[in-house]
């Protein structure tokens, strides 16, 4: 029994296991695929603040340019409202985000929320994962932008006539020179400013998607494995569990056939008792086998028989031989091992169990009554059913032999309930107490004081319900005690 209960405990640890594994690394796909997903949008977050910073420089340079072309204050506002933006200044104004000069209304400034908030771009920048040499990079991008302001402001000092001093501030005064302030801004080395903004901006994007790409196929990587352990786990619990249906197919018919073997053991039991019963049974009709052969003898020593009456004696001892071999037939019928289902009557069988019986109550005062209301034939293990009857109809006489019981009888009935068959058995010996009435199908407890083994009805109930595919229960009455076998009704 303990090595039983070890091998259902590991079986246990072994299923718990395996699916609790199987969990986890289908969770880690998850996990791992909601950080394809972040990587993703982390990366368009990224992209798009340093396509911000490309974004502002290019709108600076075209402010700034047509605001010296055209002369215009309105773009020379404007070229420092994205420097004020850029820097933190001022909030994002509305559709910021679009290309700037597609959605400002030229007679207008541009619109702000209400509940917007500045923040410069190195800040938001700074709040996403870059590492220190893609953020370094965009850092110094931006520098060389505000370099470029530089040369866009002096464009712009350019316009109103002001120039550097030799400390480089803009007190000198002279005429507005705005073809100064156009070539200034169309200069090679106004060129060679604006690229040393997009070199770093290009070295980043060139980062960051390689370092995209490397983690999205290590993640991927990771994925895979996990994909394949996930296999490799369910392979291992389908084997484990073939493993687990084959032992526990094997225990179950090594119960079955110990289950089976102690019937039989059960029945051999009941040998004894059964041969009390055919000594029962057979000593009346010996006994007038007897009677009758000795008033032959006298009569024919007396010379004073006839023929008439020699038939007679002669018909009477094989009506007695007859009895002898049905007797006989019927225990031998009962004893014989049968695994087999067979076609049979029940209202029949019922009768040739309480034939077997009269042996037990030939000592007895018990009457057995039998009620039939139906005689339809069922497809079952007949000896099993006949054994079953046997022993509840021993255990109703004991029961009330034991409480002396002025008029015992016991109560046989057939019925039909739907798809099955309703065979009681009811006695008038006052009831089993409700304290153990849950425990008499358990092996071995017995309410009798000697004589009893504990396992009669507990295989009586394996018998109906492992074998016969029935049900055996039982309740007390206003008399006594029924038990209740139901079988399917159904045909060969």
């Amino acid at each position: 029994m303990r090595l039983k209960i070890n091998v259902n405990f590991l079986i246990i640890i072994f299923e718990v296991t395996m699916l609790t594994l199987i969990l986890f690394f289908s969770l880690r796909i998850v996990h791992l695929y909601n950080q394809l997903s972040l990587q993703e949008a982390n990366r368009f977050k990224m992209l798009h603040k340093a396509n911000m910073l490309r974004h502002s420089s290019d709108d600076l340079t075209h402010f700034a340019r047509t605001y010296v072309v055209t002369g215009k204050i309105y773009f020379k506002d404007r070229f420092f409202d994205v420097l004020n933006i850029r820097e933190g200044r001022v909030p994002e104004p509305q559709g910021y985000q679009n290309i700037y000069w597609d959605v400002v209304d030229l007679k207008f400034p541009p619109k702000y929320d209400q509940n917007a908030t500045a923040k410069s771009l190195i800040e938001q920048m700074k709040e996403l994962p870059y590492t220190k040499k893609e953020f370094s990079l965009l850092a110094k991008a931006q520098e060389e932008s505000n370099d470029l302001v530089k040369l866009e402001e002096e464009a712009f000092f350019a316009m109103k006539g002001l120039y550097k001093d030799q400390k480089g501030i803009f007190t000198v005064q002279a005429k507005s020179n705005q073809d100064y302030a156009i070539k200034l801004l169309h200069s090679h080395k106004y060129y060679q400013a604006k690229k040393k903004i997009m070199s770093p901006i290009k070295e980043f994007i060139s980062l960051l998607d390689n370092r995209t790409h490397q983690n999205i196929q290590q993640t991927l990587t990771y994925i895979e494995i996990n994909k394949v352990v996930i296999l490799l786990l369910i392979a291992l619990f389908t084997l484990g569990n073939a493993f687990v249906y084959l032992y526990l197919d094997k225990q179950k018919k090594l119960l079955k056939q110990k289950d089976y073997e102690l019937i039989q053991k059960s029945r051999l039991a009941q040998m004894g008792e059964t041969i009390s019963m055919i000594a029962h049974q057979w000593r009346q009709p010996l006994s007038a086998i007897s009677a009758s052969s000795s008033t032959l003898q006298t009569k024919i020593h007396l010379g004073k028989y006839d023929k008439e009456a020699l038939l007679d004696n002669l018909n009477k001892i094989d009506s007695f031989v007859l009895y002898l071999s049905q007797t006989i037939d019927d225990f031998r019928n009962y004893f014989k091992p049968n695994k087999a289902k067979t076609l049979f009557n029940l209202k029949q069988t019922v009768e040739n169990t309480v034939r077997l019986a009269k042996g037990m109550l030939s000592n007895s005062q018990v009457q057995i009554e039998t009620s039939y209301t139906i005689q339809s034939n069922i497809y079952n293990h007949e000896n099993q059913i006949i054994q079953v009857l046997l022993n509840l109809i021993k255990n109703a006489v004991d029961a009330l032999d034991e409480n002396k019981i002025e008029e015992p009888k016991i109560i046989i009935s057939i019925n039909q309930k739907k798809e099955s068959v309703i065979l009681t058995i009811e006695d008038n010996a006052g009831g089993i107490p409700e304290e153990i009435q849950d425990k008499i199908f358990e092996p071995y407890f017995s309410t009798k004081s000697k004589n009893g083994t504990g396992l009669g009805l507990y295989m009586s109930k394996q018998i109906i319900e492992e074998y016969c595919n029935g049900s055996l229960n039982v309740h007390n009455t206003s008399i006594g005690t029924c038990f209740t076998i139901s079988l399917p009704l159904q045909s060969k």
